[in-house]
C-alpha cells in the first residue's frame, strides 16, 4: 500500500545589504510505501515495514510572495499574512536600530534618515501587491498595460533616500577618500536595487551572490586562510563590484577602497619605523603625525 504527501517550506532571507527580504519556496512531496517483509526471527511470520521517501519537486526564489507560482489559492493567504508580518519586523529591526542609534549619537539626519526608510520599507512590504497603475504603456508594450505595484515604489523611494544620505554625506565630508567612499556606495545602492527589482531574477542573482560570498569566506576559513579584506570590500555586493570595475576601467580616480588599504598600509609601516627607532639604544624619538 502507498500513499503521499505534499508539503510546502518557505525560507525567509534578509539581504544583509539593504535589509530587503527574500523567500525560498520549495515543494516537498513524501511517499510511505508499507512492504510485508518476512519476520528476521520467525519463520513464515511477516512484518508490515514503512519506508518514506521524501524527495523534491518544485522551487523558487521571490522577493515578493504574491509573485509565487507555488503558493496560491485561498488556503495560503493565512501564510502569506504570517510571512508578511515577519519581514516587516525583520525590517523595522534593521532600519529602526540604525535609527536608535544615531540618534543616541546626536545624529538627528541620520536618525530621521533611517526612521523614514524603515517606514517606507514597512510600507512597501505590507501593501506590496497593491496595484499602483495598471495603465503605463496600455497600447504600446500590450493591450493590458504594464502594472507598478506599492511595493515597487517602495523600494524605489527607499534607495533613493539612502542614495541621497550618501550623497548628502559626501558633499558634507572633508577627506577626499570618504568623499569618495560616499559617491561610492550611493552608486552601489542604485545598482543593487536596479539588479533586485527584476523580477525572480534579480531576487536569485542577490541571494545566489550572497551565498557565494559565504560558501567561498567558509572555505578560506576551514583551510586556515584569511580572506582578503579589501577584495571582500570589493565584492561584497554586485553594486560595490560594477562600480569598482567603473571605475577602474573608465575614469582616473583611485576607487576609494583601493586608496584607504594603502593608506592603511602606508601608516602601519610608519608605526613600525617610530617603533623601531624608538627601541634604539640610545633612542631616536620619533613621533608620527597623521595627517
Amino acid at each position: 500500500m502507498t500513499f503521499g504527501r505534499s508539503t510546502f517550506v518557505v525560507t525567509k532571507l534578509t539581504d544583509f545589504e539593504t535589509g530587503r527580504p527574500y523567500f525560498v519556496v520549495g515543494e516537498t512531496a513524501v511517499q510511505t510505501v508499507k512492504l510485508r517483509v518476512p519476520h528476521p526471527e520467525i519463520p513464515g511470520t511477516e512484518l508490515t515495514e514503512v519506508r518514506s521517501i521524501e524527495r523534491g519537486i518544485r522551487a523558487e526564489i521571490v522577493d515578493n510572495l504574491e509573485d509565487s507560482k507555488l503558493l496560491t489559492g485561498v488556503k495560503y493567504s493565512s501564510l502569506k499574512t504570517a510571512l508578511r508580518g515577519a519581514a516587516i519586523g525583520a525590517t523595522l529591526v534593521v532600519f529602526g536600530s540604525q535609527a536608535v542609534l544615531a540618534f543616541a549619537d546626536g545624529d538627528y539626519v541620520k536618525g530621521t534618515v533611517f526612521s523614514v526608510a524603515g517606514g517606507t520599507a514597512a510600507f512597501g512590504v505590507a501593501k506590496a501587491d497593491v496595484v499602483f497603475t495598471g495603465k503605463l504603456f496600455k497600447g504600446r508594450v500590450s493591450p493590458f498595460g504594464f502594472r507598478v505595484r506599492l511595493g515597487t515604489v517602495a523600494t524605489i523611494a527607499v534607495t533613493g533616500i539612502l542614495a541621497s544620505y550618501e550623497l548628502y554625506l559626501a558633499v558634507r565630508s572633508t577627506d577626499s577618500i570618504k568623499r569618495l567612499a560616499h559617491y561610492e556606495s550611493g552608486a552601489s545602492i542604485l545598482a543593487d536595487s536596479i539588479v533586485a527589482a527584476v523580477p525572480l531574477y534579480g531576487a536569485a542573482a542577490m541571494l545566489g551572490w550572497q551565498l557565494g560570498m559565504i560558501a567561498a569566506i567558509g572555505v578560506e576559513a576551514l583551510l586556515g586562510i584569511m580572506p582578503n579584506s579589501l577584495a571582500v570590500k570589493i565584492v561584497s555586493s554586485p553594486g560595490s563590484t560594477v562600480v569598482f570595475l567603473f571605475e577602474y576601467a573608465f575614469t582616473t580616480e583611485i576607487p576609494s577602497a583601493v586608496a584607504e588599504d594603502a593608506l592603511i598600509q602606508l601608516l602601519n609601516f610608519l608605526a613600525e619605523v617610530a617603533r623601531y627607532s624608538n627601541s634604539l639604544n640610545p633612542p631616536v624619538p620619533t613621533l608620527v603625525l597623521v595627517p
